[in-house]
């Protein structure tokens, strides 16, 4: 990965603990992509940064409902929010879960196979989409 997408001099803008000794880092790249920084236990090193992909206009937020998942979400440049998530096998690509948010979701998880994400819409209310 180019020094130019993302680095590790950048801000990180969101950090989620995923089940037990793994943590995951979120920034958003000079090119509005998403890009990863984990390690998989407290005494392993932090892997290099890897690019996700994506075009957001928001910070990412993750949230892990699960062993082996982690669901990004974020807002893109149509103003809806959009989601990625890690199987324990690979990445999925983007997926369009539609709405008009005006700023990144901040997204959840209270128990096995359920997401609760939250964001400002148009008219500046609270907007709450789930999953379960």
């Amino acid at each position: 990965m180019t020094p130019s997408v993302c680095t590790a001099d950048q801000k990180i803008q969101d950090t989620r603990e995923k089940r037990r000794n793994t943590a995951v880092a979120l920034v958003v790249g000079w090119a509005l992509c998403t890009c990863l920084l984990w390690s998989s236990s407290a005494n392993a090193n932090w892997s290099n940064w890897e690019n996700l992909g994506g075009v957001i206009t928001t910070a990412p937020t993750a949230a892990s409902w699960g062993s082996n998942r982690i669901d990004i979400f974020a807002r893109g440049q149509n103003n809806a929010m959009w989601h990625k998530w890690w199987n324990g096998n690979g990445w999925s690509g983007w997926e369009d879960l539609g709405g008009v948010i005006t700023t990144a979701p901040d997204c959840v998880s209270w128990g096995a196979n359920r997401i609760d994400c939250f964001a400002r819409g148009q008219n500046n209310a609270v907007w709450h989409k789930w999953w379960n």
